[in-house]
């Protein structure tokens, strides 16, 4: 695995390009079994979605433009890629409908984000899982998305792996709510790589942000972190490498 936000930084470049004009090609139609190599940048291949759950938010807000050509320049942030956060268990209803509407060319991207104890530094982003609730987590919300990605050999996934949980075990673990999460933050994300290691599905491990791990104190213990969750998962193939600035961004 190489831990560099590059390839995650890639789409960024791609998802800017100009508007996606063609015809929508419902993922169904799309009759070859994806196989990505994680060693490479798969976003030099796939374009990413912009899911539709995305497109109707910008669309809604659109409409409130009274201006035809301010309105016009807003719908083209619609045509923007962007990722599908899958935060609840209820929340992956959500999966169906965005792969239906998914074209042959383009990878869905898709935020895990479910952990037991979520965000054990903050409030604001805590999750529906109580600390120990691992067992619910595994059954519940990663084997359900496991079976989704199996049902739907054809079509490219995306995955960035819990934001904000290893960084927290790093700089917040003297916090007894991390220290209550910590083992299942690394069970929960090392079952996560382990189970979602398809061949249609690409896999970046969030590292938080610059401003957060990037400070000389931060690193090596957070690489060390982040290579021992990644070992303890089997060191799964599909997993390209880091994301950054996910969950929370710094420029630094």
């Amino acid at each position: 695995m190489k831990f560099s936000n590059a390839a995650v930084a890639a789409f960024a470049a791609s998802a800017m390009a100009a508007p996606n004009k063609k015809p929508r090609q419902s993922a169904l139609a799309c009759d070859s079994p994806v196989r990505l190599d994680a060693s490479t940048n798969v976003f030099q291949q796939y374009t990413l979605h912009a899911n539709n759950f995305y497109r109707g938010e910008v669309e809604a807000a659109a409409a409130q433009i009274s201006d035809p050509a301010l309105k016009e320049k807003a719908l083209k942030v619609a045509d923007v890629g962007s990722f599908l956060w899958l935060d609840t268990i209820k929340n992956i209803e959500k999966f169906e409908p965005a792969v239906a509407d998914l074209p042959c060319d383009e990878i869905l991207g898709l935020v895990i984000y479910d952990l037991p104890g979520r965000d054990c530094a903050a409030k604001a982003s805590n999750g529906e899982l109580k600390v120990g609730e691992i067992g619910r987590y595994k059954t519940e919300y990663i084997d359900v998305i496991a079976g989704l990605l199996k049902a739907n050999p054809n079509s490219a996934f995306a995955l960035i792996i819990e934001p904000d949980s290893l960084p927290n075990l790093v700089t917040n673990i003297d916090l007894q709510t991390c220290q209550q999460s910590q083992a299942g933050y690394e069970e929960g994300v090392a079952y996560a790589l382990k189970t979602l290691n398809l061949p249609n599905v690409v896999m970046y491990v969030d590292a938080g942000h610059g401003g957060w791990l990037g400070w000389n104190d931060n690193l090596r213990p957070g690489a060390q972190e982040l290579a021992k969750v990644y070992k303890n998962a089997g060191s799964p193939s599909q997993v390209r490498g880091i994301a950054t600035n996910i969950a929370g961004w710094n420029a630094w």
